[in-house]
């Protein structure tokens, strides 16, 4: 009976690059320079640590890309995240209270909420499509 070797590919580290970097530093800023740094973070589409690590070392190691979020568009969806709450209590209640008619009013509930999870999706750069619902 012949043996035969698996080659196994050398294991490397896992975990997320915050539990590697476990050392910190501590940088006072006046309003000004926060300012400053918080804007140039969001442009480049970056956390704030991302963003001072890639300015500070000549080599960085992968930044932590953050997505753009619209913010108006995210204030429109929590305004709708609110109304559709509302409907669906009112669903409940109307069902905890034996009223059947609430039924007919699911779908739309149902279709409103998928409506806002397509915006939600949108307003944090990802493409809405059959595989998000």
């Amino acid at each position: 009976m012949a043996m035969t070797t698996a080659k196994t590919k050398p294991r490397t580290r896992s975990g997320s690059e915050n539990r590697r970097r476990d050392k910190r530093l501590l940088v006072r800023l006046d309003d000004r320079e926060l300012t400053e740094i918080e804007t140039g973070a969001a442009a480049a589409g970056l956390t704030l640590a991302s963003f001072a690590r890639a300015r500070i070392l000549a080599n960085p190691a992968k930044p932590s890309r953050r997505a753009a979020a619209d913010m108006a568009l995210l204030a429109q969806v929590l305004g709708q995240l609110g109304r559709i709450g509302s409907n669906i209590n009112q669903i409940a209640r109307g069902l905890n209270g034996g009223d059947r008619r609430e039924l007919d009013d699911l779908p739309l509930a149902l279709a409103e909420f998928r409506g806002t999870a397509s915006l939600i999706l949108r307003a944090l750069g990802m493409r809405p499509d059959a595989d998000h619902h």
